[in-house]
């Protein structure tokens, strides 16, 4: 991610908008894998997250998975689909041996609240107010 402007020109006027100006003639399955993030003292010039710039381009999709697991399935769409796809990895994801491992907790999932306790006032309690 850190030398992507550098070629930021053939990714905007080139690799997204190659399928819309053959007329739908070609196709373009290209994965473009990055690094993003910072965590190990490199400084701004290799800590950046600028996948929200490619975001905004039409006819490039985006993926930025959040676990090993999600980049696995994700990296195997990505090399399947038949249009431009970049993927950013971020390096404390990546495992890395020179990165300290995150020690914050996960954070869960809420359950449906139709199934268990809910943050969002039940009837009973609606008439209370």
């Amino acid at each position: 991610m850190d030398f992507a402007g550098a070629c930021f020109d053939q990714i905007l006027n080139h690799v997204s908008k190659i399928h819309y100006m053959s007329g739908g003639a070609l196709n373009l399955p290209l994965v473009i894998t990055t690094a993003i993030g910072g965590g190990y003292n490199d400084a701004e010039q290799h800590s950046q997250c600028l996948y929200s710039l490619f975001a905004h381009l039409p006819g490039l999709k985006i993926v930025v998975p959040s676990s090993a697991y999600d980049a696995k399935g994700l990296m195997t769409q990505a090399i399947r689909d038949n249009n431009p796809v970049m993927f950013f990895m971020h390096k404390g994801v990546a495992g890395l041996v020179w990165m300290a491992p995150n020690r914050a907790p996960a954070a869960r999932c809420p359950r449906n609240p139709t199934r268990s306790r809910s943050a969002w006032p039940t009837s009973s309690m609606k008439e209370r107010m």
